[in-house]
């Protein structure tokens, strides 16, 4: 019915649908829900609205008067059928089930900006598509697939990235504009709050490591690997030091958090920005978690325990992952050097701050605050010249 319609009804430039869905590591898309807040908030000529599944982005949404719907809902086909912006985080084709190809100015902000190679400059994932299935290719058809070249607005952070991106999207249309929800770490918000918020009020005053390791396409090992899960050593030491460790696995199956002692195994109902927000310490792996924590210039611990697997079966990389600009910190290779690498950083939280500054410069083309604002203009300017009128 859209794809008839479409034809017929006349877009709005000025009604903006964002999906909240599909944020990379959750789902939870951040970009998306930090940019909704910036036009929401500073601009009243542009009518924002939301469409989520997610139970825990309504709550959000309703604690910051939202106005949201969800997928395949009459108000959805409605939407989709008037909105003339559409934004989302991953896939427009699976993030707004209901959409509008004809005539719509189409935003992907992404989840993330890019170490590993994904999209047309992966040859292993260009390999996938091209052995893909029948059924595959048929439910692309049906969900009138959006293709990486077919949006219209991509940002990134840095020049240093536009040639990345450009080889990832295969197309020209990127904007050196910063992440929007990086924005929240230039936010005086009160770490307690946050705390209280997830039920971590025994964490107040505690020194806190984040664990946020990255998604394996063929091996999914992060889905099972828990972080000193059977290393009483480890769980000892992190107890004497009055350290705790919160992990969250990318799309992790946990239902519920889980706690192993001194270490929590989160489940998908939170806001990584707000975790990477309260964390004095970061360890990952491939994940670019850490470009967004360069802003708060803290320690970070590089964990690639399964590097030659990962850049061979997985994801191939763009840059020297070894390489200090790229990754400003201690790289680990099991648990043992993991372990010692903690209390290093915890002791001597200013060790590779050099190194850090560095790779925030490299990465980063701007560390103000002003992301979102950067990317509402540089939207709208590009939807004028192209003659997609804002009012």
């Amino acid at each position: 019915m859209i794809r008839i319609l479409e034809n017929f009804v006349p877009k709005n430039y000025n009604l903006w649908l964002f999906s909240l869905d599909k944020g990379g590591g959750s789902r939870f898309a951040g970009n998306s829900w930090y940019l909704y807040n910036y036009v929401k908030n500073n601009h009243p000529e542009i009518r924002a609205l939301c469409v989520t599944s997610s139970n825990f982005v309504k709550q959000k949404l309703k604690r910051n008067n939202g106005d949201y719907f969800s997928p395949n809902s009459f108000r959805s086909f409605i939407t989709a059928l008037r909105a003339g912006v559409y934004i989302c985080t991953n896939e427009l084709h699976e993030d707004i089930i209901n959409f509008s190809k004809k005539n719509t100015y189409k935003v992907n902000v992404w989840h993330g900006m890019i170490i590993k190679k994904i999209g047309y400059a992966s040859p292993l994932i260009r390999e996938r598509v091209k052995n893909r299935s029948f059924l595959s290719r048929f439910r692309e058809i049906l969900l009138r697939k959006v293709k990486l070249n077919e949006y219209d607005f991509i940002p990134c952070t840095s020049k240093n990235l536009v040639e990345v991106f450009k080889k990832t999207f295969s197309t020209s249309k990127i904007f050196v504009t910063g992440q929007p929800r990086d924005d929240f770490f230039f936010k005086k918000v009160d770490r307690n709050i946050i705390l209280e918020k997830y039920g971590f009020e025994n964490l107040i005053d505690k020194k806190i490591i984040c664990y946020l390791p990255t998604h394996r396409d063929i091996r999914k090992v992060d889905e099972k690997y828990f972080i000193f899960e059977n290393n009483q050593v480890a769980q000892e030491k992190l107890k004497e030091n009055n350290l705790f460790i919160l992990q969250k696995n990318h799309y992790t199956k946990v239902d519920r958090i889980k706690v192993n002692k001194n270490i929590y195994n989160l489940n998908d109902d939170f806001d990584v920005q707000e975790l990477l927000y309260i964390s004095d310490i970061l360890i990952t792996d491939y994940s670019s978690c850490y470009f967004d924590y360069l802003h708060t210039q803290r320690p970070i611990i590089f964990y690639p325990y399964d590097f030659k697997d990962y850049t061979t079966y997985d994801r191939e990389l763009y840059f020297d992952y070894f390489d200090d600009i790229v990754s400003p910190g201690q790289k680990v290779n099991n648990e043992k050097e993991l372990l010692s690498t903690i209390l290093f950083y915890h002791n001597n939280p200013s060790i590779d701050a050099e190194k850090r500054k560095n790779s925030l410069k490299f990465f980063h083309e701007k560390s103000d605050g002003n992301s979102s604002k950067r990317t509402f203009m540089a939207l709208v300017n590009d939807l004028n010249v192209n003659n997609y009128f804002v009012k």
